[in-house]
């Protein structure tokens, strides 16, 4: 094991030697703590970051030396996350764990650089984006996984004429709408990938304290304190994630939603088939590219 990179691997846990992960948005919260449980069973570990300052503190806080790396991008903005993908493929010849993480939460409506409402571009197209540019290096390193971090919080189904919220904006009801999104991602890239040995699961962690809510105003903040002190810390709910990423035993379960460790049934939306194409191609549409998945 290289110099930098002691820390001690738990006698209980799987081995993850020699392999190389992603996961994004591991400032804080549930991506620091993923990260560094990571590193700790041996893997090599890329977080992704929205700057290097925020990225390099993040660093120091996980350890583990020249096994962790920065990698800084914007993730609401698409050339952002394909500089990204690409500098992340010139530094990096395998990929065997990819975790999409990154995730916000507001109360009020904005838009991105490219004209997105900020949730769905950063719950939904930043994944559905990042892990298509990256699904040829998966490939490659198959057997690969991908986990899509995702919330129990969904809506029963997407708003066509009205995907983004521009005329009637609710920060709870786009929230749900692009974790919907994000699931129903989940489930059509475990359909394309399934034949190449890269499993595609949706993972839920459980109510965490993390600062996504910190927001928060009215009968949301009322919730979010009246809850905090049940919630699991950012360790507890990184141990989900962990489980369905390293696991041995789940290395050819694929296109799952789970709440923790428990396979859960979706809304009955997100396995319409037909609605998950229809989203497939409004999504590359959104992030200007053609897609060969």
């Amino acid at each position: 094991m290289p110099a930098g990179h002691q820390l001690a691997v738990p006698a209980d846990s799987w081995t993850l030697e020699g392999k190389t992960c992603l996961v994004t948005g591991a400032s804080s919260g549930i991506g620091l703590a993923l990260a560094r449980r990571l590193v700790r069973r041996g893997a090599r570990v890329v977080i992704l970051c929205r700057t290097t300052a925020r990225g390099d503190e993040a660093r120091t806080l996980i350890g583990g030396g020249s096994a962790v790396k920065v990698l800084a991008a914007d993730l609401s903005s698409a050339s952002e996350i394909r500089r990204a993908a690409a500098e992340f493929e010139r530094s990096r010849s395998r990929l065997d764990v990819l975790v999409n993480n990154a995730g916000v939460f507001r109360m009020d409506r904005a838009e991105t650089a490219d004209g997105h409402e900020l949730t769905f571009a950063v719950n939904h197209l930043a994944p559905f984006l990042l892990t298509n540019l990256l699904a040829p290096t998966l490939r490659r390193s198959a057997p690969a996984r991908v986990i899509n971090i995702s919330s129990s919080a969904l809506a029963k189904a997407l708003d066509w004429d009205d995907l983004t919220m521009t005329r009637r904006y609710h920060p709870y009801r786009a929230y749900a709408a692009s974790k919907l999104a994000n699931l129903m991602f989940t489930f059509e890239m475990a359909r394309k990938l399934g034949r190449d040995g890269v499993t595609v699961n949706a993972v839920h962690p459980g109510l965490v304290r993390t600062g996504l809510s910190r927001g928060a105003a009215g009968m949301m903040l009322h919730f979010r304190r009246l809850t905090w002190f049940f919630r699991l810390s950012v360790a507890a709910g990184a141990a989900a994630p962990l489980h369905w990423a390293a696991k041995p035993s789940l290395a050819s379960v694929t296109g799952r939603y789970v709440d923790r460790f428990t396979p859960k049934r979706p809304p009955a939306f997100a396995e319409n088939l037909a609605a998950a194409r229809r989203l497939w191609d409004v999504s590359a549409e959104l992030v200007g590219r053609e897609l060969s998945l």
